[in-house]
């Protein structure tokens, strides 16, 4: 037997079992723990768990599989190792008590490939210790509609202006983002109201600052196998939009197409009487972050 905090287990026959995929690796492992009362607390080590320790949150990282640091487990099954051996004590509370067994029990942990901080390739983001990050991205282009009055027919002697019913149309590039950040105990829901509809105020996933709107986001509850403390999976939604203006610099979401050239740039920001722009900006970090918790 080994003993890990305190807790006595062994690794069974025919155990670990790998399977590789286009997604990831996946991995079964078996355990036998012998004192049955220890199996809960054995359970937690494997998953992790979180503790809030007044205004912030400790993380207890979970144990991923060897050589595989974002290979972690996302499903536990525990049967008794002996399960016509229960100890026969009469269960008199069906809230607070179950069989035991002197055995103890065989504890089979699946494990998935998820992303840490430290697994999210060039993503350009710090997440909490503990948390994953998932990224998809769908990029592609788009058409921005010019009236033909503000073009000029190239290979046409004279260069004459194009017909004004002509809409011309300049293709920009364009993206839409997934960005899924689980296992998080603390989301940050102020900030995510605040930060919605708002730009990048610096570079934020290798786009310069002004190109990329967050769009919004969902929330689902994570099932938590042993802790109190509950988690969730938040999906953060985001659009890109370049324009390159004539001196390469790639500018966004709050430059509109000038029929009048100025400078020879056609690109330029606009904004309302007292000088706000269409779109406000934002910390983007700020989405990754655990709120401060008042105790």
């Amino acid at each position: 037997m080994k003993n890990i905090d305190g807790i006595e287990y062994c690794e069974l026959d025919n155990s670990p079992r790998l399977r590789y995929t286009r997604k990831g690796v996946n991995a079964v492992r078996v355990f036998h723990v012998p004192n049955w009362e220890d199996v809960q607390r054995f359970a937690r080590l494997l998953i992790g768990s979180y503790q809030r320790v007044g205004a912030s949150v400790t993380i207890v990282p979970p144990l991923a599989f060897p050589g595989f640091s974002q290979m972690l487990v996302s499903d536990l099954a525990i049967d008794p190792l002996m399960p016509d051996s229960p100890r026969g004590d009469d269960v008199a509370d069906l809230e607070n008590e179950t069989n035991a067994y002197d055995q103890g029990a065989i504890v089979t942990a699946s494990y998935t490939t998820e992303y840490d901080g430290e697994q999210s390739g060039d993503v350009d983001i710090e997440i909490p210790e503990g948390t994953t990050l998932v990224v998809t991205q769908d990029n592609g282009m788009e058409t921005y509609s010019t009236p033909g009055r503000v073009w000029r027919w190239g290979t046409v002697a004279g260069n004459p202006v194009v017909d004004p019913d002509t809409f011309a149309g300049i293709q920009i590039p364009t993206g839409e983002w997934s960005l899924v950040w689980g296992r998080v105990p603390l989301p940050p829901w102020d900030v995510m109201r605040a930060t919605r509809g708002k730009l990048n105020n610096a570079e934020f996933m290798g786009s310069p600052a002004g190109t990329v709107l967050f769009a919004g986001q969902s929330a689902r509850r994570m099932f938590q196998f042993v802790e109190e403390t509950e988690l969730w999976e938040l999906t953060y939604r985001f659009r890109e939009q370049i324009k390159t203006r004539n001196d390469a610099t790639e500018v966004g979401w709050n430059y509109f197409y000038r029929e009048q050239a100025s400078g020879g740039e056609h690109w330029h920001t606009i904004q309302d009487v007292t000088g706000n722009p269409p779109f406000k900006s934002a910390d983007f970090s700020e989405l990754f972050k655990f709120p401060v918790v008042v105790p």
